[in-house]
């Protein structure tokens, strides 16, 4: 795809000829044009390249949903009690693993939560 000047659709095309190939960027491209001429042609309005409302709200709405979606951060108090469960089901697997009357697979250790097996 061609341009006299670099436009959003050309650099559209370029992306997605990255991501799918040629000939599937160029009908997308040719999709997202299709949709700019439409709206042109039943809102008599000129063409832009990039509403800036819409980037303002889209960019506040995605750092708002990156905000929503970030874990609490752990406290030095329950990131000791973590390591304190770790090391332990650490020693318990180690144990499990040595003893080779035990027959212990990797999937029966990670069952040991659901009270798969004993100490």
């Amino acid at each position: 795809m061609r341009a006299k000047h670099p436009n959003a659709v050309a650099q559209f095309y370029r992306k997605k000829a990255k991501q799918l190939g040629r000939p599937k960027a160029l009908v997308a491209a040719t999709r997202k044009m299709t949709g700019a001429v439409w709206g042109v042609l039943t809102h008599d309005a000129p063409y832009a390249e990039e509403d800036p409302r819409l980037t303002v709200r889209k960019t506040e709405d995605l750092a708002a949903r990156a905000r929503r979606s970030l874990p609490p951060p752990t406290s030095p108090e329950e990131l000791q009690t973590l390591v304190g469960e770790l090391a332990s089901k650490r020693e318990l697997l180690d144990r499990l693993l040595e003893d080779p009357k035990r027959n212990v697979s990797v999937d029966d250790v990670i069952n040991m939560e659901e009270g798969g097996l004993e100490n």
